[in-house]
């Protein structure tokens, strides 16, 4: 899959996400050069295989899920992006609220468009995800 722009690209990643689309979430990581993926509480996964199959596994228990983010900084450089976003889980039919999770996702732009590089995730707290949002907003 090309991305024209790495808002896209995350865009294209959150939903792969929600559909359960192995397919169209590998499609989206970089296809050279090296490869991160840490979901919350997981380990350093640094190949394409190993990401596959971590999707694989997330993806086959029936989820449901809605995912909203909030950019909360981002960081350009020639061929790279970094994006901080939080990332805030709901589950349709359901009304359980989730501890919102902090994700760092960066892209990297090769010839034919942009691919996530990396994705590292981690639990957060809702103080937190209140007080920093609070702070970008006051900047």
């Amino acid at each position: 899959m090309t991305c024209e722009s790495p808002e896209l690209a995350e865009r294209a990643f959150y939903r792969a996400f929600e559909m359960g689309d192995v397919e169209g979430m590998m499609a989206l990581w970089s296809p050279v050069g090296a490869v991160l993926c840490i979901h919350p509480m997981g380990p350093a996964l640094t190949n394409l295989d190993a990401i596959r199959a971590s999707w694989i596994e997330i993806f086959a228990a029936p989820h449901g899920a809605k995912i909203s983010t909030e950019l909360l900084s981002e960081q350009r450089a020639n061929q790279v992006v970094v994006r901080a976003v939080v990332e805030t889980f709901s589950i349709v039919g359901r009304s359980e609220s989730f501890a919102p999770i902090f994700a760092t996702n960066t892209f990297w732009q090769g010839d034919t468009g942009w691919y996530i590089a990396s994705h590292h995730a981690s639990p957060g707290k809702t103080l937190e995800v209140q007080e920093t949002i609070g702070e970008v907003t006051r900047h």
